[in-house]
């Protein structure tokens, strides 16, 4: 039985077939109802799995070297968006996982796959928005400070933007100008910008932040969490 099987599936006029066939089956309201009503809260027994288990031992994924169409993707991304999983199924999927570890080829596999989807600046900047959300509330004391500062100097001149509203090159400024002009400010926090927590000398921190934003066209000006308590000194270095 298992071999007939494995020879019918392997015929491409037999697999177009009855892909076609399931695909009108499942255009029928009543048949996709029903056969979903009949797979509800079932499950299958190991020893059954055991048996799928073997008939499909290798053999190929019958996805390999295909790709989804960008409707379908569109398609299987809304459907999960906005649905919140029960804390029973959460716990259900955490104790099928504990105590099982990816293998080093598997690891390997997964670390080149990020290391791609790291490349597109649309990914990465979509990931370190999703971090940086649950991080701390926006804006900061500092940047409120900044901002009040500037709406009293400045009106209209500069937009808060630091909540990641706006991406240069993968760093996300604190302010940008909306008058005309390419020009960012960032305000560092002592502590979160300091040597001791970034590894980097704070002076040499201020040089690689310019001259990030230089090379897009930006002039930035970098202000300390303790310099925006003085409001003049503020002006100064923003001439």
């Amino acid at each position: 039985m298992r071999e007939t099987a494995l020879r019918l599936w392997s015929d491409p006029k037999f697999v177009a077939k009855k892909r076609e066939t399931t695909k009108r089956l499942w255009q029928d309201p009543t048949y996709a109802t029903k056969v979903s009503n009949g797979l509800r809260g079932g499950h299958r027994s190991l020893e059954t799995r055991r048996k799928m288990s073997e008939a499909r031992r290798g053999q190929p994924n019958p996805f390999e070297g295909k790709r989804h169409s960008a409707e379908s993707r569109a398609r299987i991304g809304s459907s999960g968006r906005g649905k919140i999983m029960s804390v029973e199924s959460r716990a259900k999927i955490s104790a099928a996982r504990k105590g099982t570890l990816a293998s080093n080829e598997t690891k390997l596999k997964m670390s080149k796959m990020r290391q791609l989807q790291w490349e597109n600046p649309d990914f990465r900047e979509r990931c370190i928005a999703a971090m940086h959300k649950g991080m701390k509330p926006r804006p900061t004391l500092p940047e409120r400070k900044m901002r009040d500062i500037l709406d009293r100097h400045f009106p209209g001149e500069w937009k808060y933007v630091g909540d990641f509203q706006t991406w240069i090159g993968g760093r996300c400024p604190d302010f940008l100008n909306v008058n005309g002009r390419k020009a960012v400010i960032e305000v560092f926090g002592d502590y979160w910008h300091s040597e001791k927590h970034t590894g980097t000398p704070v002076d040499q921190h201020v040089v690689d932040r310019v001259a990030h934003f230089a090379k897009f066209g930006f002039d930035c000006k970098v202000l300390w969490e303790h310099e925006v308590d003085n409001e003049a000194l503020v002006l100064e270095k923003l001439q």
